[in-house]
């Protein structure tokens, strides 16, 4: 595999939300909000879903809000 491209509001993950889903918040219980783009997050939960060195996955954010992950 060379690259995965991804469609998405980069700004818009949160590390936590592959613990918990959105949904999954009650009334009163506070969801994480992004403070920006976590390239790096982004980058080691595809490293471990994939079970390759974090070195080997890099992630870039193109002008179309997508990202690409390589």
């Amino acid at each position: 595999m060379a690259a995965i491209e991804v469609s998405g509001a980069v700004g818009a993950w949160h590390r936590s939300y592959f613990v918990k889903a959105l949904e999954s918040y009650g009334e009163g219980e506070q969801v994480p909000i992004p403070e920006g783009p976590d390239f790096d997050g982004i980058a080691q939960a595809v490293s471990r879903g994939l079970g390759l060195p974090r070195g080997l996955v890099t992630v870039e954010d193109v002008p179309d809000g997508d990202q690409i992950i390589s």
